[in-house]
């Protein structure tokens, strides 16, 4: 009887480890679902704020920075690809998209680290900066742009294209972010329509010969 009593701790003991492994296996699974699960919510949110074509941030992400700029500093650029309907129709929309992906890869490598990028409709794309631009830097920035482009159609096995972009700055009391936007879109498309007819001469001419 006192052998049989002697020998209770032990099998305690055992049931204990037994019982803590399994325990420990479960919150392993526990763990590891609850992982999955934020993993999951992290690229749910990542798809709900970023183009699925370009990467770059779309409508939804800049609804939200809109709300966190009204009432700051702001430099925004916005630019259009130039004859992308031409494109389209000639070469397939699998051709514009190209330059879509094209046009977002030269303004994530020439805009500053602390710049929003946001494709906001079929070739149209905006930068947003949290600060106001000097002159010197808009030009720069603007030259920048510009430069990316004529390098890459340089390439003689590219698709060739150009963008027309337009810079303005704000924050001044009374203006909203949405104003901002909308003179850079206006200065965007100002530029357009003076280059339209060469652009579109150029491109009809460089397809003609791909």
């Amino acid at each position: 009887m006192e052998e049989q009593l002697a020998k209770w701790p032990l099998i305690l003991l055992f049931l204990s480890i037994f019982v803590i492994s399994i325990l420990a296996s479960k919150v392993r699974k526990l763990k590891h679902c609850l992982k999955f699960q934020q993993d999951i919510e992290q690229d749910l949110r990542y798809c709900s704020e970023h183009d699925a074509l370009s990467g770059v941030k779309n409508r939804n992400a800049l609804a939200k920075q809109l709300q966190s700029l009204e009432g700051k500093e702001i430099t925004a650029l916005v630019c259009d690809i130039d004859g992308q309907k031409i494109i389209n129709d000639t070469l397939g929309h699998w051709a514009g998209d190209q330059l879509i992906c094209k046009t977002a890869e030269v303004l994530i490598s020439t805009s500053p680290q602390n710049a929003n990028i946001f494709r906001t409709g079929g070739d149209e794309f905006l930068i947003l900066l949290p600060e106001k631009l000097s002159s010197k830097h808009r030009t720069e920035l603007y030259q920048k742009v510009k430069q990316e482009v004529a390098i890459y159609n340089q390439n003689p096995n590219s698709l060739p294209f150009s963008l027309s972009v337009g810079i303005a700055i704000g924050g001044l009391e009374g203006e909203t972010v949405m104003d901002v936007i909308r003179e850079a879109d206006y200065v965007m498309y100002q530029e357009k329509r003076q280059c339209q007819e060469r652009v579109k001469q150029s491109l009809k001419h460089a397809l003609k010969n791909m």
